[in-house]
Parts: structure tokens; C-alpha cells; sequence
């Protein structure tokens, strides 16, 4: 049925227009895949006053539609207390989305900042589910519909952009499974059979390995003659009496119906159900599953955009490491401070604070103030030094050569730099808190940046007693 204009409906045709932009929520009504379809043409929609709306689904009895996974509630015509608190939600989910257009945040941007709007904007964990609807094996549920051939292919697209998003540090990921795909289609549906490694046919058959320990004897077990319950040894004709007493069965033996041969270990290969490539399992693609959460630098991504954060900035203009080098190279280091013992490196760790309230206040101008930031950043390295970051608020400089005196010196010029910055344009400008760490043997970077993370601006660091 097709909505009037005096209808509260908004036909799915029209939702560009204003009456579907300025709705506080889309309820989906119906079973089956009709509402899921609906509901994919709303997350795939340009306008982010649209795609991130709530969206509710009015299931009745009995009813069930794969929309279920995907909405952010559903109720039944008899649960009007349940319909209340989806008012509530809805009022929060919009909140959040006005006050992302209330910050300029620009249309576009791209798939990926569509998918990291819509997890910062419900800001929860997104747990993979299991699912034999597509060939991924797996689903994001709420996530999934943002890229509708992803539940129509199982092309994994989806996947692609979690993991990009999580190498530029915009989510965390953390393990839940790891899966076996195809290396030709990707898909995770593959059927793993044991093959005759002399001929090369599944068509096998098993059996036990008995060993008889009087005559040493070790044979399939079908070689064994069988008298008043009994096997019976067929190279001493004596009968078996107990297992573990006179004989075990150590093993199994596989015998080809094809070529009938006997071997014990079968040539193990993996063909795809979606495109019937065989490979041996070690040349599938291995992955690992997550599950995702927006980190601090992309709630300030999702709002501002992609490209104009301070620390995607340092990684265009500096020789900003990943998390993982800058630990290599920090352990080595220290290795090599320890051995030498002539020497003295330092940690320089910075904590920036407030820098949403500089967007806030300088709207426009923010960018070309956090541009001048990371200028002051770059002038604190030397061509020795190297800089990473966990998020946008924490860095880590490593100094070498330079011992803790000379660290705090390079803090210190850090910071007068960037506070005569700020102190132009802004009357509350964002906060540094900074402190100085030597390099030693069994650093523990995690743990030094969870340290200074958790402490109140301005306390002295936990230094270490060695």
C-alpha cells in the first residue's frame, strides 16, 4: 500500500524529502525479506540525516524477517511499554546525529566513513554472528545493511572496511574466532576431505590398527578373524583377550577402494561449496574474526571527517610508526643500551586534551590550527628520533641519545610551541600533559601508556627506581 500525503508513512521512493529527514525514526512493518529490503535502501541512502536515523520493526506473532538482526529494536501491537523505551532510544540516537551535523560534519567521505558514523553514532560493540545466509559464514548485525552487496554477494566488503578502519586506529578489534576461506571466492563454506595420497581418490575406507603383543603382529583390524566373539590373531592364531591386557589399537589404518592401498596418513584437501576450488587447507586464506569498537580517534573522525584529524595529519607530514615498529624499536633500544651501557634514551609521552573544544570554538579555522600542532610535533623531531601514537591523544617520541634532562627540555619547547599556537586563536586552549620515561631493558610500553593515561594532568610520572 502506498503512503497518502496525509499518511505518517514515508515511502521508501521518498526519502530525500524533508518529512522523512526530520522524522525522529523509520518503523518497519511486515515479515519476510520485504522489511530487510526496506531497511537496506534507507542505511544505502546519501543523505546521513537519513541512513543514520533509527530504525524500529513492528513484528507481529509468530512473524520473522532477517530485518530482526539489523534494527535498532522491534516490538510486538501488545508491547506498548516496549515501544516507550524505543522512543527513548531513538531520542538518544538523534541527539547524537544532530550533533554531528551541528559540527560540519560533510556528506560523502566514502564507504568507510559511512560505516564509522554508524558504529559512533551507536556506540557499542559490533559482535560477528554466525550466519549460513551468505557466504561469508558470518554477519555484523546493524552493520551489514550500510553496504547492501554485502548481504546479497557475501562478497565480504564489509569485512574489508572493518579492517581498514582498524589499521588506521579508528577501531579496536579484538579476537573471537578464526575462520578457514576460500582463496579463490573468499567464502567460508569448504568441505574438507581425506584423500588417497597414491591415487587421489576420497573414496576411502577406515579401521583400526590392532597390535597383538605376544607375536608383535600389527594389522587392519578387518584382518583379524573373529571366533565366539573373539579376534583372533591371524599370524598365531591365538585369540585376543582384553584390550590394553594383550593387544591395543595405537592407530588407524585407511585402505583406497579404488587402488587398495594402505596408508595411514590421507592427503587432507579443501574444496569450496560457492566455486569448487580445491587447495590443500594451508594455502586457504586464514583470517581472524573481531569484534569492533570506535576508539577515540574515530569518534573525532567520524565527526570531522577523514582526512583532517592531528594524527592523520603527523602520519602524512612525519615519520609516524605504527604502534607495533615503535615497540620493536623501542625493545631494541633498550637491548642495546643494556650491552653498551655508554649510553641514555628517553621516552617523551604527550597527552592532548580538548581538542573537540578547539573544533567547537574555531569551526573552519580548527584545521589550519591543528596543522600548525603537528608542524610543532615535526620540529620536535630530530632525523635519530621516532614518533607513534596509540589514539588521537596519546604520542610517544623516542629520543636517542638523549637522557632525561634533555627529554624534558624537548617537552618542554613542545610545549611552548604549541601554547603560543593556541594561545591566538583560542581562549581555552587544549591541555599537554607530558612526561619523560628512560629507555631500560623489559620496557613495557602498554603498561607505561596505560600509567600515564590513568593518571590526573600534572602528576609526576611513575618513574622507574633502576
Amino acid at each position: 500500500e502506498q503512503p497518502t500525503d496525509h499518511s505518517s508513512a514515508v515511502s521508501v521512493d521518498r526519502l530525500g524529502e524533508s518529512r522523512a529527514k526530520n522524522a525522529n525514526a523509520f518503523l518497519l512493518r511486515g515479515r519476510g525479506e520485504k522489511p530487510y529490503k526496506l531497511l537496506t535502501r534507507i542505511r544505502s541512502h546519501s543523505d546521513m540525516s537519513v541512513y543514520l536515523k533509527p530504525v524500529f520493526w513492528r513484528r507481529t506473532e509468530g512473524g520473522r524477517s532477517p530485518v530482526g538482526d539489523h534494527v535498532d529494536g522491534e516490538w510486538t501491537q501488545d508491547e506498548r511499554e516496549v515501544f516507550g523505551a524505543l522512543q527513548g532510544q531513538a531520542s538518544s540516537i538523534n541527539q547524537r546525529v544532530n550533533n554531528l551535523i551541528d559540527t560540519g560534519g560533510e556528506e560523502g567521505g566514502g564507504v568507510e566513513l559511512r560505516v564509522l558514523r554508524f558504529m559512533a553514532i551507536r556506540n557499542h560493540e559490533f559482535t560477528p554472528q554466525r550466519t549460513v545466509e551468505n557466504a561469508d559464514g558470518f554477519v555484523y548485525p546493524k552493520l551489514s545493511p550500510l553496504l547492501e552487496r554485502e548481504s546479497q554477494s557475501g562478497g565480504g566488503e564489509l569485512s574489508q572496511v572493518l579492517r581498514s578502519l582498524e589499521d588506521r586506529r579508528l577501531l579496536f578489534g579484538e579476537f573471537v574466532l578464526r575462520q578457514h576461506a576460500c582463496r579463490n571466492c573468499s567464502s567460508a563454506f569448504l568441505n574438507f576431505e581425506g584423500m588417497c595420497p597414491h591415487c587421489g581418490s576420497a573414496n576411502i575406507d577406515t579401521d583400526d590398527l590392532v597390535h597383538h603383543f605376544r607375536c608383535a603382529f600389527t594389522g587392519a583390524l578387518d584382518e583379524y578373524k573373529e571366533e565366539e566373539g573373539k579376534l583372533v590373531c591371524p599370524k598365531c592364531d591365538r585369540a585376543l583377550k582384553q584390550i590394553g591386557v594383550d593387544y591395543d589399537k595405537p592407530s588407524v589404518v585407511h585402505t583406497c577402494s579404488r587402488c587398495s592401498e594402505q596408508f595411514q596418513d590421507p592427503e587432507v584437501q579443501s574444496t569450496c561449496y560457492r566455486c569448487e576450488h580445491t587447495n590443500p587447507p594451508d594455502r586457504q586464506v586464514e583470517r581472524q574474526i573481531k569484534e569492533y569498537e570506535v576508539t577515540a580517534l574515530g569518534e573525532e573522525t567520524a565527526m570531522y571527517g577523514l582526512s583532517d584529524s592531528l594524527l592523520s595529519i603527523l602520519e602524512r607530514e612525519s615519520r609516524v610508526l605504527d604502534y607495533a615498529t615503535f615497540q620493536l624499536i623501542v625493545e631494541s633500544e633498550a637491548a642495546r643500551i643494556e650491552r653498551y651501557e655508554r649510553s641514555m634514551s628517553s621516552l617523551l609521552l604527550v597527552r592532548v586534551t580538548g581538542l573537540k573544544d578547539l573544533r567547537m570554538e574555531l569551526g573552519d579555522r580548527s584545521q589550519e590550527v591543528i596543522e600548525e600542532i603537528a608542524t610543532a610535533f615535526d620540529n620536535t623531531l630530530r632525523s635519530s628520533d621516532y614518533l607513534s601514537s596509540r589514539d588521537e591523544s596519546l604520542y610517544m617520541f623516542l629520543l636517542t641519545e638523549t637522557n632525561q634532562s634533555g627529554a624534558r627540555r624537548a617537552g618542554e619547547r613542545l610545549e611552548n610551541n604549541i601554547e603560543s599556537v593556541l594561545s591566538q586563536n583560542l581562549q581555552r586552549p587544549p591541555k599537554l600533559d607530558i612526561a619523560v620515561q628512560p629507555v631500560y631493558a623489559d620496557v613495557d610500553l602498554d603498561n607505561l601508556s596505560e600509567q600515564f593515561l590513568n593518571r590526573h594532568p600534572g602528576e609526576p610520572a611513575v618513574a622507574d627506581e633502576r
